[in-house]
């Protein structure tokens, strides 16, 4: 139980991340705005909002080791460009797409700002 209670902020980007993928394939992305529109609301939206709060609430710890949640979240902004879009041309053409490293920016870098501003506030005054 003391690690769920630890990592509860993971695990809270890493259900938003599943619920990105589930929309998608049970047809999120062929509605009314289609792969437009989903990408806007999950890719640009949700997932960088909810990339940058985790890290800033899961930068409250003490520690350096807090820091590798940015690259989780890299590692999960990858993944989810290729579980989703990637893997979906690959299924449909026989073409396969690999996945890219910049697809990792639109969650590293809002968890990079909002692990710096925890930081920067939790511990600014402290020795």
């Amino acid at each position: 139980m003391w690690f769920i209670k630890e990592q509860i902020w993971p695990i809270i980007f890493l259900l938003v991340c599943a619920a990105c993928i589930i929309d998608f394939w049970m047809g999120g992305a062929s509605g009314v705005d289609g792969a437009g529109g989903f990408s806007i609301l999950w890719f640009y939206i949700i997932i960088p909002i909810a990339a940058a709060f985790t890290a800033f609430m899961y930068g409250r710890r003490p520690g350096k080791t807090k820091w590798l949640f940015i690259v989780v979240c890299a590692f999960m902004g990858i993944l989810l460009g290729w579980v989703t879009f990637s893997l979906l041309n690959t299924l449909s053409f026989g073409h396969w797409n690999m996945p890219s490293i910049r697809d990792a920016y639109f969650t590293a870098f809002p968890a990079f700002i909002g692990m710096f501003m925890s930081h920067m506030i939790w511990y600014s005054g402290k020795e």
